[in-house]
């Protein structure tokens, strides 16, 4: 049987859409083809943790633990483990792995806290850095201690956990988050993790899997089932943050 690693997934709820401000769209990538695992699959972005996730220096960077909600167990056909209150540190790990995932496969730096002090990265330093995080020339702590910027884990909200099946030859233990980005960001998908992105709503990416047009896993697929329940974004934005 495979070895099990951990994992983090992220869906990405986009803002105020310009069209319709409870518009509620998430967003989605699609996988290479020379992928080993899930190749061609549209799925949320996300990965493997890493060690340096793990590293006690995050302590002074991270600002709170992250908002908790059994979102997915609540709304989904299915078996979706709920927070079963693992370490603090263990928490903190899996968000860490969600923001750097997010930020290496599209460019986003999700979860940063901002104020007077402390305003969003600047974008053009965010490009050079995440180029030099891709050539591993840097790590994603070393990152944001240039940056010299805070995460806020509240602002990204645990929604369930699924396992991979023993029968794959790749196994995660893929914890998933929700979290919002601001409409006006720019999303740079990175040539080598993701050959295809889109906006979509809910209940027309489940369309288009019911008519075999995307490849998903089970867990992605039960993911949009869920969030077609939710009709649009301001009620999932109460559901997660004021409940």
């Amino acid at each position: 049987m495979a070895a099990i690693r951990s994992a983090s997934s992220v869906i990405l709820v986009r803002e105020m859409n310009p069209t319709n401000e409870n518009l509620l769209q998430i967003y989605t990538i699609v996988r290479p083809d020379t992928m080993r695992f899930l190749p061609g699959f549209t799925v949320f972005p996300g990965g493997a943790s890493e060690e340096d996730d793990h590293r006690p220096e995050w302590d002074d960077i991270v600002l709170s633990e992250m908002n908790q909600h059994p979102l997915l167990s609540e709304l989904a056909n299915s078996e979706w483990d709920v927070m079963d209150q693992p370490s603090k540190k263990k928490n903190q790990a899996s968000v860490i792995t969600a923001i750097r995932e997010v930020f290496e496969e599209t460019g986003a730096l999700i979860g940063q806290h901002t104020s007077s002090d402390s305003p969003y990265a600047d974008p053009q330093r965010l490009i050079s850095y995440r180029q030099a995080l891709l050539n591993q020339e840097m790590t994603f702590l070393d990152m944001i201690k240039a940056l010299r910027i805070k995460l806020d884990l509240q602002q990204i909200c645990y929604a369930g956990r699924r396992l991979t099946p023993p029968f794959s030859p790749i196994r995660f233990n893929t914890t998933f988050f929700v979290t919002t980005v601001p409409a006006q960001t720019q999303m740079l998908p990175s040539p080598t993790e993701v050959t295809a992105d889109a906006w979509l709503e809910p209940s027309l990416a489940s369309g288009l899997w019911e008519r075999k047009e995307i490849l998903c896993a089970p867990p992605t697929r039960e993911c949009f089932t869920a969030l077609a329940q939710l009709t649009d974004q301001k009620r999932l934005l109460q559901k997660l943050w004021q409940n």
